[in-house]
């Protein structure tokens, strides 16, 4: 079960594979169009046929590349971040966009310089196909493809802010952010690629905020997290509030009810590495160990 809603939400661990979003720079001038990346699109039950490059057949392939690079303001720069942000996190690319290499066909500096102009976008414009501003997946992508990974960390942080805080003001833009929870999702699915401690605060400090869809989703989520990055997801969980903790606490038992509770290979396994830390006083994260224990002690049956 835990495995299955987690491939619905957007695996932290399972991205499709970009084979042209690192690939080596282009020259500033092309003579040929570059042709179109293929993106490993796993199968799905339902849903439109795929090409090779990860695109609706019914909507044509992607679009070729220009002879030489747009300004860093045009359009088509918004159009390569959503594909390449598309292909990175599972999404069928579903019109003519520029294939998901289109991002760093025309260098490092130049994509740098396009995505950071998407991000202090005044006006950031909403992805008719993802549920995704321009302005997000660009602050994603700059930390995706290491191109900064500084500034795109700090703007994805300020939308998991604003989860919490709905009247948070963006200092580059000057408007309150809107946060659907499906930032959360790929904020997680960020740090899976960077393991950035920043990152991983950011997704459990929301904890207090979730409710409904929010708390669906981070069920797996913090599960997964706990069980896959143990050490450092207790070093993280030790630098949040008692309120934070007890949260995450909840929403992981929340998570193990349904994965069969005590009885659960997930429970098994997340509670015998939590004693062996809470009964050793000298192992670090001592304290937090023990308290996660107490929450899932005291709400799984």
């Amino acid at each position: 079960m835990l495995m299955r809603r987690w491939a619905l939400l957007g695996s932290i661990a399972a991205l499709v594979t970009i084979t042209g979003c690192s690939k080596e720079q282009a020259t500033t001038e092309v003579e040929e169009p570059a042709p179109a990346a293929t993106v490993e699109v796993p199968a799905a039950p339902e849903g439109p046929e795929l090409d090779s490059a990860g695109t609706d057949a019914s909507f044509g392939v992607p679009a070729e590349l220009p002879a030489s690079a747009p300004p860093p303001g045009d359009p088509w720069w918004s159009e390569a971040v959503a594909s390449c942000f598309a292909a990175a996190r599972g999404y069928a690319v579903e019109r003519q966009r520029p294939a998901p290499d289109a991002l760093l066909a025309f260098g490092r500096d130049r994509a740098r310089e396009a995505l950071h102009q998407i991000v202090v976008d005044p006006e950031p414009r909403m992805d008719d196909e993802i549920p995704y501003t321009h302005r997000f997946m660009a602050a994603w992508c700059l930390c995706y493809e290491d191109l900064d990974h500084d500034r795109g960390t700090e703007v994805v942080l300020r939308y998991l802010r604003a989860m919490c805080d709905t009247e948070y003001v963006d200092p580059d833009i000057g408007r309150a952010l809107h946060s659907p929870e499906e930032y959360a999702y790929a904020a997680a699915a960020l740090y899976a690629r960077t393991h950035d401690p920043e990152l991983l605060h950011g997704v459990l400090a929301i904890a207090p905020c979730s409710d409904g869809a929010l708390t669906e989703g981070l069920m797996t989520v913090y599960l997964r997290l706990a069980l896959e990055d143990f050490d450092r997801f207790l070093a993280v969980l030790s630098q949040c509030t008692r309120e934070q903790t007890a949260k995450v606490g909840w929403i992981i038992a929340k998570s193990l009810r349904e994965e069969g509770g005590r009885s659960s290979n997930a429970w098994t396994e997340l509670v015998s590495r939590l004693e062996l830390v809470a009964r050793s006083p000298e192992a670090r994260h001592h304290d937090i160990a023990r308290d996660l224990l107490v929450h899932l002690n005291e709400h799984v049956d």
